[in-house]
């Protein structure tokens, strides 16, 4: 055959390729539209109808690839096609052999869940026992599945042990049946319950050490992680996120621990601030500065409370609920600082500035800042310290409140 021929081939090939490529989306329409189901029945019942076919399948297009790729290589003109084609399908028969022996790959495991799932339509119209193979793949390929990116191996090891092989408690036959039997989804099975369920473990995970410091504040206690990914209450689905964690309900629970871990914790630092004299008039002073600085907040109500949890704790010695205050942000921390600057210089309050900074920091859910040599600063700054017209304000009433001390 002569060189011309091939040339002839080589030119066929490209123009069907492009053919293919153009009529892909319109073909994939049409049978997405009108022969969903007819189309996954038939690749079940031939490609995937046992793990065997599907596995010389493969195989043999494989094989394919690489006699083209030598047959280009050594017989034809087009040499560095064929090196381009048994450069690339050499690589892929790499990353296969090291994903089977790194344990993240598994062509016959793989082979059940990629066979079950499929459009909700059909799903929806087989029998019991094939949803239940269905729901038995998705949740095998959980457990199959390990999370990494955290920086922590021994955290990474402790969520796959804990969390993905223990998914069963949370995610059960009659939920993922249900929840499909309701869907008109045109995502897979497998996409709604196992990689956008996957997607959102990881962001859930970035979000809880982001809010924890890298889990400083929870004193890197991953059982306090597994506890809340575990809890069926913070799971949810829906056809657009899939099996999901409802963020905000989270964010609550997480709330809760935080403010446990810190009310403990507290308690040890108690020594480090503290009121002198009558907690209500010193109170009343919080007040006044609350009122000048938050008149015009949706806070204002909730931060007053708030703060009569702070004085008394650090007040008269009697036990009082640790305070937590919420919605404080970096300028809000520095000018309640700067106030207790106004305090002490009244004598009521007695602290090391290292030691207030270190508990506001802590009381206003900002530890990670703790090195911040700004908030120290803030303590003498005078742009964080009371205006004229405030703290003539905060002398009346201190005047009026302590006139018996002088």
């Amino acid at each position: 055959m002569g060189v011309g021929n091939f040339d002839l081939i080589f030119y066929a090939l490209i123009l069907v390729l492009i053919a293919l490529a153009v009529c892909y989306k319109f073909f994939a329409y049409v049978i997405r539209s009108y022969f969903l189901n007819e189309s996954t029945w038939f690749v079940q019942q031939t490609i995937l109808s046992s793990y065997f076919v599907f596995k010389y399948l493969t195989s043999a297009i494989i094989i394919s690839y690489l006699i083209i790729g030598v047959y280009f290589s050594v017989f034809t003109l087009y040499w560095y096609y064929g090196l381009i084609l048994l450069g690339l399908t050499s690589y892929l028969i790499y990353r296969i052999l090291k994903d089977i022996r790194d344990g993240k790959f598994n062509l016959r495991d793989d082979f059940e869940f990629n066979k079950y799932s499929t459009a909700v339509s059909f799903y929806n119209n087989q029998s019991e026992q094939y949803r239940k193979k269905s729901f038995q793949a998705v949740i095998d390929k959980i457990k199959r599945t390990e999370i990494n990116g955290l920086g922590k191996e021994d955290y990474a090891e402790f969520l796959n042990r804990n969390v993905l092989s223990k998914i069963e408690n949370v995610l059960t036959f009659e939920y993922y049946d249900s929840k499909l039997n309701h869907s008109i989804s045109d995502h897979y099975t497998g996409n709604l319950f196992y990689r956008k369920f996957l997607k959102n473990l990881k962001e859930v995970l970035s979000r809880i050490d982001k809010r924890t410091n890298d889990l400083k504040l929870l004193n890197s206690d991953y059982q306090v992680i597994v506890n809340l990914l575990l809890n069926i209450k913070l799971l949810n689905f829906d056809d657009i996120q899939g099996y999901h964690y409802k963020i905000d309900l989270l964010d609550e629970e997480l709330d809760v621990v935080l403010k446990e871990r810190n009310d403990y914790s507290l308690e040890q630092y108690k020594d480090l601030l503290k009121f002198n004299g009558d907690s209500k008039k010193i109170y009343s002073l919080f007040e006044k500065y609350l009122e000048f600085k938050y008149n015009n907040s949706n806070h204002l109500k909730e931060l007053k409370i708030q703060f009569i949890s702070f004085v008394n704790f650090f007040g008269d010695g009697k036990y009082y609920e640790p305070p937590y205050i919420k919605s404080f942000e970096t300028k809000d921390i520095k000018h309640l600082i700067g106030f207790f600057s106004y305090l002490s210089g009244k004598g009521l309050v007695k602290y090391n500035v290292q030691d207030l900074v270190f508990l506001v920091l802590k009381i206003t859910g900002h530890e990670e800042e703790v090195n911040n040599t700004s908030f120290e600063q803030a303590h003498r700054n005078i742009k964080f310290k009371l205006s004229e017209i405030e703290e003539k304000a905060l002398n009346a009433r201190y005047n009026k409140l302590f006139n018996s001390l002088k």
